[in-house]
């Protein structure tokens, strides 16, 4: 799947969702979402609602799993270091300019389904322990959104429009923990 053909049917399958037509809308995004991470993340975001709407243990392990298989997704197309460089980043600040455009959404989009997936560790189990592994997510995404918001702060941008595609997502995240 071409990046740019993912983003347009990512937003025409927000248009169907915001036009009541939700089932056209999840059915756009089933066929690719274990080859592109924006059907992925779209996916997992109609099986969260649901899970979310309804409460019934099903969806719920439906919509973990998506969740599971979407972070998977992301994490081939994130920018992958090695590990010279994951120690020299403690030492000198990370050009992300050498980040394609596809290794930064794939970042977005893999913060943003690390949101959903600790959101829905507080609904899975209600035990201590499930408290805690929701804690440690939810710690896991803020350092994730963070380091977009590095990315979009510092990066060369080629694209106003790929840029406003990424400002939104990192807003959004952003927004929701100072909402928190």
């Amino acid at each position: 799947m071409d990046f740019q053909k993912a983003i347009n049917e990512a937003k025409v399958s927000i248009d169907l969702f915001f036009n009541n037509q939700i089932d056209a809308a999840h059915e756009m995004m089933k066929p690719h979402a274990k080859s592109s991470f924006y059907h992925a993340l779209g996916n997992s975001v109609f099986l969260f609602l649901e899970a979310m709407l309804t409460f019934e243990q099903r969806h719920i392990e439906l919509a973990s799993e998506s969740l599971k298989s979407c972070l998977h997704v992301c994490q081939k197309f994130r920018k992958k270091s090695t590990i010279s460089e994951s120690i020299g980043k403690t030492f000198k600040r990370t050009n992300f300019s050498d980040y394609t455009e596809v290794e930064v959404h794939a970042e977005l989009c893999f913060a943003e389904a690390l949101l959903l997936k600790a959101l829905l560790t507080f609904v899975e189990d209600e035990t201590l322990s499930s408290m805690i592994k929701g804690g440690m997510k939810v710690r896991t995404c803020f350092n994730s959104f963070k380091n977009c918001n590095q990315i979009l702060l510092h990066r060369k941008w080629d694209s106003d429009l790929s840029k406003e595609h990424f400002e939104s997502g990192v807003r959004m995240g952003v927004g929701t923990f100072n909402l928190m």
